[in-house]
């Protein structure tokens, strides 16, 4: 259930407007702020003045329960392109996309906030006007993991594009269980550091990766199953045989190096000890 308390407080001197929703949200705070500047003399919605948001949230914790499924998600994309099947040609026509109406500089803050046993410290800026849109992490943190992200969006006429870099440093891979179905994996482990740059335009992306997991095990998998035909394979080839592949899920180090976009993924690198 959502447990939530609000207050809502504002001014309007002169030309300054300033809206603050306080809410008490599952056991924590998020604030809202937003600031602007108001001419109501002259008024001109198409040089409207810029929109300071600021969401400050500390000592939430998320519950569990409002954390979609992988079987709810299924459902709902399933539903989805059957409404899309059931469009007609006029709604398929390709629309411009509008740009930002006015301005806007969004600020939020993280203390403490816990998502379904992740927690996160740090903060997010957005920044947008007219065609364009940066998004950037600042000291931003998943428990003791640091992560680096940045997206620089631009409005094009008929699709967005996305430019996106991000690194994340000694990310404690338990910590994701939670998020995993039950049928699929019983426990994973380990550290991960990853770097991602890319961008994304429509249909079309373009992805370079480099990942290195260490000190890491899966559970609850037929690695051996899985690797039967691979095992067959380089035993033709070597002197390896399937005994000296076996895996029992434990691994001390995955690297993996590669390329991938809408048309192929190429693997530069790939190291499994």
């Amino acid at each position: 259930a959502l447990a939530l308390s609000s207050r809502l407080n504002g001014s309007f001197v002169k030309e300054d407007l300033k809206i603050v929703l306080d809410n008490d949200l599952w056991s924590g705070k998020s604030i809202v702020t937003l600031n602007t500047k108001l001419q109501l003399k002259n008024f001109n919605p198409n040089d409207l003045n810029p929109v300071n948001i600021q969401l400050e949230n500390r000592d939430i914790k998320i519950p569990s329960s409002l954390l979609v499924s992988d079987q709810e998600l299924v459902s709902e994309k399933n539903a989805s392109e059957k409404n899309t099947n059931k469009t007609n040609k006029k709604d398929e026509e390709l629309k411009k996309l509008p740009h930002l109406p006015f301005p806007v500089d969004y600020f939020t803050t993280f203390e403490n906030v816990d998502v379904n046993g992740i927690v996160a410290n740090g903060s997010l800026t957005i920044k947008g006007s007219g065609d364009s849109l940066f998004l950037e992490s600042k000291k931003l943190k998943l428990d003791d993991s640091l992560v680096n992200l940045s997206v620089k969006t631009k409005i094009l006429d008929y699709s967005l594009k996305n430019e996106v870099s991000a690194t994340i440093d000694d990310f404690d891979l338990s910590s994701t269980e939670k998020f995993i179905s039950g049928e699929e994996f019983k426990s994973i482990a380990g550290k991960m550091s990853a770097k991602l740059n890319g961008f994304v335009e429509g249909e079309k992306f373009n992805f370079k990766l480099r990942t290195k997991i260490s000190d890491g095990e899966i559970s609850k998998i037929d690695i051996k199953k899985m690797t039967e035909g691979l095992a067959d394979n380089v035993s033709k080839y070597t002197s390896l045989t399937r005994n000296d592949l076996s895996f029992d899920g434990k691994f001390d180090k995955l690297e993996l190096n590669g390329e991938f976009n809408e048309k192929l993924h190429r693997f530069k690198r790939f190291t499994f000890i």
